[in-house]
């Protein structure tokens, strides 16, 4: 009955450290009912998998029918075989809504994505220089692919190479 705590959100990135998607069931829904929109905000801005929620009563057996496919749901969609011309318009359209970052002159400039794995999803960036690829910018790129192509709860892994 606390709601989510920073233990369920630390499980949550666990998961996506060691390659596995990731369900948030909340229980004891009968006794509290906060507002599922909050909590989802709260889990996005905390937890780089976002993870989607099932609301649950083991006591009254309200939502435990939802579980399961939502598991399996988060399965298909972690075996997700993406175009590799979908994922260029993306980081073509990303791009120009957030140009890379830059160091002194020079500024990163993504040239390619294809999917070389599936389960869950691993992707190849190329880019002019790898050394300008900032954290920020890899988890920003990231959560843009995972809103664009539905992969909430699915871990995304995102290896960046140079051209040279």
């Amino acid at each position: 009955t606390e709601g989510i705590t920073e233990a369920d959100l630390a499980a949550c990135d666990q998961a996506a450290q060691n390659h596995c998607a990731a369900l948030l069931v909340l229980n004891k829904w009968d006794l509290a009912q906060p507002d599922l929109t909050d909590l989802a905000g709260r889990v996005r801005r905390k937890s780089r998998q976002h993870p989607p929620i099932v609301a649950c009563s083991a006591v009254t057996g309200e939502g435990i029918d939802r579980i399961i496919p939502q598991a399996m749901k988060l399965y298909e969609k972690s075996c997700t075989r993406l175009s590799t011309h979908d994922l260029n318009e993306a980081l073509r359209e990303l791009a120009e809504e957030h140009p890379g970052p830059r160091k002194g002159k020079r500024r990163l400039s993504m040239r390619f994505l294809v999917q070389t794995g599936v389960a869950p999803p691993v992707f190849r960036l190329e880019v002019n220089d790898r050394s300008l690829m900032t954290r920020g910018y890899g988890f920003w790129l990231e959560n843009r692919l995972r809103d664009r192509f539905d992969l909430a709860g699915v871990p995304v892994d995102i290896e960046v190479r140079s051209r040279r």
